[in-house]
C-alpha cells in the first residue's frame, strides 16, 4: 500500500501546525513569567518611592516643629528679659545659652538620626535592588537554557522525522524497482 505524496505533504503540514502550537504555548509562558516579573518590579519601585514621600513629610513635619518650638521660646526669654531687664540679664544669657546648646544638640542629633535612617535606605534598596537582578538573572538563564533545550529536542525531532521520510522514500522505490524488475 503505497502513501500519495499528497498524503505525505497533509502528514508533514499537520506535523509543522503541531509543533508550531507547542511553540507559541512555550512563548506564551515565558511571556506570562516576565510580565509577572514586571509588575513584581513596579510594586517595589512604588513602594519605595512611597516610603522616600512619607520620610520626607516627616522630615519636613519635624523640622517645623523645632522651628515653632525656637520660636515660642525666644518669644518667651524675650518677655522675661523685658520684665526683669535688670535683676535677671545674667540670668537670661545663661538660660539663651543653654537653649541654644540644647537646640545645637537635637539639631545634630536629628541629623545623625536622618543620615542613619537615609543610609540604612539606601542599603535596603541596593540590596533590593541586587537581589531583584539575581532574581532577574537567574530567570532569564533558566528560560534561554529551556529555549535552547527546546530548540534542540526540536532541531533532533526534524531529523528523525526528515531521516523517516527519507528511509520511507527509499523503501517505496526500492519497493517499486523491485516489482518493476519483476
Amino acid at each position: 500500500m503505497a502513501i500519495s505524496l499528497e498524503n505525505l505533504e497533509q502528514r508533514i503540514t499537520k506535523l509543522e501546525l503541531f509543533v508550531y502550537e507547542i511553540i507559541g504555548k512555550k512563548f506564551d509562558e515565558i511571556d506570562k513569567r516576565l510580565e509577572y516579573i514586571d509588575k513584581r518590579l513596579s510594586n517595589l519601585y512604588e513602594k519605595t518611592e512611597s516610603d522616600k514621600t512619607e520620610i520626607n513629610k516627616n522630615i519636613g513635619l519635624t523640622k517645623t516643629e523645632l522651628y515653632e518650638k525656637i520660636e515660642s521660646v525666644k518669644t518667651e526669654l524675650y518677655e522675661k528679659i523685658e520684665a526683669t531687664k535688670t535683676e535677671l540679664y545674667k540670668e537670661i544669657e545663661t538660660v539663651k545659652a543653654d537653649l541654644y546648646e540644647k537646640i545645637e544638640s537635637v539639631k545634630t542629633e536629628l541629623y545623625e538620626k536622618i543620615e542613619a535612617t537615609k543610609t540604612e535606605l539606601y542599603e535596603k534598596i541596593e540590596t533590593t535592588k541586587t537581589e531583584l537582578y539575581k532574581e532577574i538573572e537567574t530567570v532569564k538563564t533558566e528560560i534561554y537554557e529551556k529555549m535552547e533545550n527546546l530548540r534542540v529536542n526540536l532541531i533532533k525531532w526534524m531529523v528523525g522525522l526528515f531521516i523517516a521520510f527519507a528511509t520511507l522514500i527509499i523503501t517505496a522505490i526500492w519497493a517499486i524497482l523491485s516489482f518493476a524488475l519483476k
